[in-house]
């Protein structure tokens, strides 16, 4: 995020006066928001939002954020050593993105897609596609009761599992 800064502020600075009219002047921008997805007594996770009319993408950043411990959590942390997160989801997206259903467009446009932003939500962990101003955001939630098996400490997500 702090070089998505740096850049914007580097490109928007480099950009002479005169080259801009009056008129023109509040053309430029660069803006960021968070949307929370989870918030529980320990855990916040979220998306950040950045875009700025230098670039036409929106650039997300997912996290999880344990405020007990004041640090950021990857998910692996939440699985045991011997299940291997990252191969599971990397398996499983792919088949659960055939399963969806939806118009023959959107579904060209959803094959190329990868579900990339995993957060926490309430019932289940979430991977969302970047956002397309046609078929804005689409997810895979993995519930779970379904990976409860695979997670190292059941009592930190115990509030959403039963």
């Amino acid at each position: 995020m702090l070089n998505w800064m740096k850049n914007n502020i580097h490109q928007l600075g480099n950009i002479k006066k005169d080259n801009i009219a009056t008129r023109d002047r509040w053309i430029q921008y660069a803006d960021g928001w968070v949307e929370i997805s989870l918030f529980s007594g320990d855990l916040v996770s979220g998306t950040i939002y950045l875009q700025s009319s230098l670039n036409p993408q929106t650039k997300k950043i997912p996290f999880i954020y344990d405020l007990k411990w004041n640090k950021e959590v990857k998910l692996q942390d939440f699985f045991v050593k011997d299940f291997d997160s990252k191969e599971y989801f990397s398996q499983e997206i792919p088949k659960r993105k055939k399963e969806i259903v939806c118009k023959h467009e959107m579904l060209k446009w959803l094959g190329k897609q990868e579900f990339k932003y995993p957060v926490l939500k309430d019932n289940g962990i979430s991977f969302s596609t970047d956002f397309n101003g046609i078929y804005g955001e689409k997810e895979i939630l993995f519930a779970y009761k379904d990976l409860e098996p695979h997670f190292k400490n059941r009592n930190l997500l115990k509030e959403f599992l039963f």
